[in-house]
């Protein structure tokens, strides 16, 4: 029975786009892949992050992209 399993690469705390070294430990149990998602309407919170939450009707664009150990450096590049 597989599990699937989301989450933030960058922690709870931030700072924001710096990844923590714990996520590169989960590959062992399976694979991993990086989500790039764009937004062309949204409404913008004052958190640490600037979570955002899509307006009705607003245009959402998702790329997933395969992560390894090897192409982690390249496929952050696209992602």
């Amino acid at each position: 029975m597989g599990i699937d399993v989301g989450i933030t690469p960058d922690g709870p705390k931030g700072p924001p786009g710096v990844t923590k070294d714990g996520v590169f430990f989960l590959d062992r149990f399976g694979k991993l892949y990086g989500l790039n998602v764009n937004v062309n309407k949204f409404w913008r919170l004052s958190t640490w992050d600037g979570m955002i939450i899509p307006k009705p009707f607003a245009s959402i664009e998702i790329h997933v992209i395969p992560l390894s150990r090897e192409n982690i450096p390249e496929a952050l590049g696209k992602v």
